[in-house]
């Protein structure tokens, strides 16, 4: 078991750094990969940055997380970037986009995505992590 999460976060982690090179910008500048604290290796979108007051918080059941992002990008390509990282980090959506929001299970875990404009205009993202609900 421990062999497969090693190798399963490996392969989580060398994919989340080719979807963000792939959809970095061209311009020849080096970019840092920030990721947000607590997800396995999901990226921060270029453009937006974490807010503090994250939770993170283990249970007999599972982890609980949730962390919010903000900035001034645009939805759609926050959906789309969103969208493309989460299936190749072996995440499958659960729900079309509605409300601004989508859900997302991998394993054991289900991943919630709201989008939601801020009082400052820009764009803010919430990701919601808990134990998926018995099948």
């Amino acid at each position: 078991m421990f062999i497969a999460r090693l190798i399963q976060t490996t392969l989580t982690l060398l994919a989340t750094i080719l979807i963000v090179v792939a959809l970095s910008p061209r311009d020849g500048r080096a970019q840092s990969i920030t990721y947000v604290d607590g997800f396995d290796a999901l990226p921060v979108m270029t453009g937006m940055a974490q807010t503090s007051g994250s939770l993170i918080f283990d249970t007999p059941a599972g982890r609980i997380l949730q962390a919010q992002l903000v900035g001034d990008v645009r939805l759609d390509a926050s959906v789309d970037f969103y969208r493309a990282t989460l299936r190749s980090l072996g995440w499958t959506p659960r729900s079309p986009k509605a409300d601004n929001r989508m859900v997302f299970t991998r394993d054991d875990e289900a991943l919630a995505v709201q989008w939601a404009e801020t009082t400052a205009g820009d764009l803010g993202i919430t990701f919601e992590l808990n134990p998926a609900p018995a099948p």
